[in-house]
């Protein structure tokens, strides 16, 4: 737990320990002190179990000095200061959230009937309510919270005749709280039906649907947008609702936080390769769109980093609309964001990639003999590309001797899944048969073709039928 605090959430968290409020026990900083020294100078000493034990019984005697080491005793002791660090960290979400902070504070003062104590936190209350610039789910609730506790006050200090309430504020909040998280599970749950095949049955959810279509709160962007997503699944008219989506992303998407609005342009994502695998290409340019609004709103990174995926996934998608001169800076440009173990390969074959689709293939072929292959499925798309380059230049010798170093590369791999496998091995196969095809004078195109086709689990078969449509022209 501690390899995740930051430097200056190591001292915080032993100025947190050494408050009596929270922690009075002193052996506990001892133990936190010793942990805190190898944290930051040298933890490769303590990453074995077995440097792990000799830490333990060192950390007993500096801690305990004579006494004999008590293997329980220390468990314990290490137990108290796991929860400790544990409480530190819900205290630190609760230091973010200063409205939830003012609204538990509303509370203990209506208990005590402190009113005049009430109104200036509420005053302060609201003043940070009017500054916040979320207005999701959870904002909602602390919306609801701080109407709530208003109608409480008045509730204890309106004479009973004249009373009127702050109910529906509270309760337009509260409808606000509950319909957006209902939509955004039932979107969740669809999204996971699609990809991972698991269903949940989300109660009331079709007679939600139903009621959200009519009412005011459909104007609430929190809920309009988890609405048409849900609509860009089920709907008729999907197209429309995923326009609508887009528009208020656009709009409205500050209003929610980077980790959430990333999901909503994980759902727009997703819609957009739907459409593509049913060979409405068109949305290749959505998805390109898509991908430069996550890089401008800086919301498709990672604690500054780019993940090696996702840099990839960008050139596929700007390569296949044809934004070459955009994409060329994008690789440069972002390769410093990649994790440093994978910037070299990354850069390599992303630019070997865009030689390729400019059909400068010389410059693929140098560029990837630059490669450094950090795990297997660099291997596997740095063959396939040099695969395919052999083929655009006729290198009859080399696609040969490729073809089979590269079969026998997917089969003893253990690290590839079955599926993995099929879908190269496949490939391997059908551009082979191409090759022949197009170099023997065989006349089997109509056979191959349907089998290319009606091939399910297979790589670039676009790519793999135009070549062989190519040979029939």
């Amino acid at each position: 737990m501690f390899e995740t605090f930051s430097k200056y959430e190591l001292n915080r968290f032993r100025k947190y320990l050494i408050s009596p409020f929270f922690n009075e026990n002193e052996k506990i900083v001892l133990l936190f002190d010793l942990l805190d020294e190898h944290l930051r100078n040298n933890l490769e000493q303590i990453q074995k179990k077995e440097d792990w034990y000799d830490f333990a019984r060192l950390a007993w005697t500096k801690i305990y000095e004579r006494k004999a080491y008590d293997d329980v005793k220390f468990r314990r002791l290490c137990s108290d200061l796991t929860k400790l660090g544990q409480d530190f960290i819900g205290y630190k979400e609760y230091e973010l959230q200063p409205l939830t902070q003012y609204n538990h504070t509303l509370t203990a003062l209506n208990e005590r009937n402190l009113n005049k104590h009430f109104l200036a936190v509420e005053r302060k209350a609201r003043t940070v309510d009017k500054k916040e610039r979320y207005r999701n789910a959870g904002s909602f609730l602390e919306n609801f919270r701080l109407e709530y506790e208003r109608h409480n006050y008045l509730e204890r200090n309106a004479a009973r005749h004249s009373f009127q309430g702050n109910q529906v504020q509270a309760d337009f909040y509260l409808d606000c709280y509950y319909w957006s998280n209902k939509l955004k599970m039932h979107s969740e749950s669809l999204n996971n039906r699609t990809i991972l095949n698991i269903d949940a049955d989300i109660n009331l959810i079709n007679d939600l649907l139903e009621q959200v279509q009519g009412s005011r709160l459909i104007k609430v962007p929190a809920i309009a947008i988890y609405y048409h997503i849900i609509m860009t699944f089920q709907g008729e008219d999907t197209e429309k609702h995923f326009t609508e989506l887009i528009t208020l992303i656009e709009k409205h998407g500050h209003q929610f936080p980077q980790g959430e609005l990333r999901s909503i342009y994980v759902f727009a994502q997703n819609y957009c390769i739907r459409k593509i695998n049913t060979g409405q290409l068109m949305y290749y340019e959505q998805l390109f769109s898509i991908y430069k609004a996550l890089l401008e709103r800086e919301i498709i990174f990672n604690k500054k980093e780019l993940s090696s995926s996702n840099y990839k996934n960008i050139v596929t998608v700007g390569l296949f609309v044809k934004q070459f001169d955009w994409i060329e800076e994008f690789i440069y440009k972002y390769n410093q964001k990649l994790p440093k173990a994978y910037r070299n390969s990354s850069l390599n074959y992303n630019l070997a990639n865009l030689f390729f689709n400019k059909a400068e293939y010389d410059k693929v072929i140098e560029q990837l003999q630059q490669m450094e292959y950090k795990d297997a499925f660099d291997g596997l798309s740095s063959r396939w590309l040099l695969l395919k380059t052999y083929y655009e230049l006729s290198e009859i010798n080399a696609f040969e001797a490729l073809t089979d170093s590269f079969s026998i590369f997917i089969r003893r791999n253990k690290s590839l899944s079955d599926r993995n496998k099929g879908k190269y091995l496949n490939a391997v196969r059908f551009i082979s048969k191409i090759m022949k095809i197009s170099y023997s004078g065989e006349r089997a195109y109509d056979n191959l073709h349907r089998q290319l086709l009606e091939a399910k689990v297979i790589i670039d078969k676009r790519w793999l039928l135009k070549k062989l449509e190519n040979i029939k022209k």
